[in-house]
């Protein structure tokens, strides 16, 4: 062998070494991806969010273009939130979300090649307006984008639990925890929110980090941020933490670096859409006006909403959680780097959303959706709770597992008893 060839063979194990499949995301992965899929909504769309994902990703899939000149109809004062969120541009109809849910599900769509079938479609949010002619694609490249990035979060989950000093048989349990005891299953993998993909991001950007492949984690939280833009929060505290925790700017470098390539693709695509530099986009400027706004009450009243509200309210429908918080501090004191930074990105992702948006989410799905991708980021904490303060008292372990319990029959109960509601509604 050459002497120039072995820093390629290096360079190639090095990368090697990055992404190569551990079994405990296997584990994970495999079997729920196989009760995603086969429980996901395939043969329709049943809410106008997901809807709206699937739609731009048929036309990037199809055409290249995010642009939907078939769904004009749908920019109409009284049609806005109604059938779809498109909004009107300079450049023709578009989603008014971040495209990078629509991108991951784009190469299915143009693998099914199936075209859009005309549909008289009538909204719930306004019902007196009247039945718009409305393309609509096929629901299944969509949905199953979406069950297997919210596997695969879970998966990726379970797999960075163990460099925080735990086994890897209790990481593969709170990957199944997480992805049958909380709205993942329910929602994420059901259809294609934004919030399959974006766990999906953040789960392999931690993974990462965890491993000390930080540029590897920062062009994968800058993934995230295109798909979802606050997490740019979370991103953000794992690179100081760690930079904090090693006192070297090197790890915040290596973190931003990748990162500011997510958000400057999304800085770019709204400059292009709407010709000004901004993170909200087609938004508008509701949701910043919401987050600096002074006024606390309503925040705080927003906050407990979101945590014990009897319709959406997060400790409800995950009681799980409520059992872990007195190990959270044995927890933290256990945590590496990373997953101290990831907690906090955690906590400041959720007050963020609180803060911005309505703390129920809207309607038509299982309790909650917004506290989803900060359960992942404070995956790592959760779990050392288990382990510090419920694996070794009977009492207290019988106790969590009754409230996984409750919490899976929820997800039972809404995914295989109750028939889905046509046109659901949600911000």
């Amino acid at each position: 062998m050459k002497t120039d060839d072995v820093p390629r063979v290096s360079r190639w194990s090095r990368i090697w070494a990055a992404i190569r499949v551990r079994p405990t995301f296997v584990l994970v992965f495999i079997p729920l991806s196989i009760l995603y899929i086969s429980t996901a909504t395939l043969s329709s769309h049943n809410h106008i969010d997901p809807l709206t994902n699937a739609l731009t990703g048929w036309h990037l899939g199809m055409t290249g273009s995010v642009v939907m000149p078939e769904h004009a109809a749908a920019t109409a004062d009284d049609q806005y939130g109604n059938v779809a969120w498109i909004v009107e541009t300079e450049h023709g109809p578009v989603s008014h979300y971040p495209p990078g849910a629509a991108a991951l599900t784009a190469p299915l769509y143009r693998l099914s090649g199936e075209p859009m079938t005309d549909w008289y479609v009538q909204g719930l949010n306004r019902p007196d307006a009247e039945a718009i002619l409305f393309p609509l694609p096929s629901g299944a490249p969509a949905a199953i984008t979406a069950a297997l990035a919210t596997a695969a979060a879970m998966g990726l989950l379970a797999a960075a639990i163990p460099y925080a000093g735990v086994s890897k048989m209790v990481a593969v349990g709170a990957g199944y925890v997480a992805g049958l005891g909380t709205t993942m299953w329910s929602t994420a993998s059901d259809a294609l929110w934004q919030h399959g993909p974006a766990s999906l991001w953040l789960a392999l950007g931690i993974y990462f980090a965890a491993r000390s492949h930080l540029w590897w984690a920062g062009f994968s939280f800058g993934a995230a941020i295109i798909t979802r833009p606050p997490t740019a929060l979370i991103a953000a505290a794992i690179g100081l933490t760690i930079a904090w925790s090693q006192r070297s700017v090197l790890p915040a470098v290596k973190v931003a670096a990748g990162s500011l390539v997510g958000l400057g693709g999304l800085l770019w695509y709204n400059w292009w859409l709407w010709g000004r530099l901004t993170v909200t986009g087609g938004y508008g400027s509701g949701f910043t006006e919401q987050l600096t706004s002074a006024d606390s009450s309503s925040f705080l009243e927003n906050l407990a909403m979101g945590l014990v509200d009897p319709s959406h309210g997060l400790l409800v429908y995950s009681p799980f959680l409520v059992v872990l918080v007195p190990g959270l501090r044995a927890g933290w004191r256990r945590l590496p780097d990373w997953g101290r930074g990831a907690a906090i990105g955690a906590a400041l992702y959720l007050l963020v959303q609180f803060k911005a948006n309505r703390s129920s989410g809207g309607s038509g799905f299982l309790g909650y959706r917004y506290p989803l991708e900060a359960l992942v980021s404070a995956g790592a904490l959760l779990t050392l709770a288990y382990v510090q303060w419920v694996m070794d008292r009977p009492f207290v372990r019988r106790l969590f597992w009754g409230c996984v319990g409750i919490a899976l029959l929820l997800q039972i109960n809404w995914k295989l008893v109750l028939i889905p509601m046509e046109g659901r509604t949600s911000r």
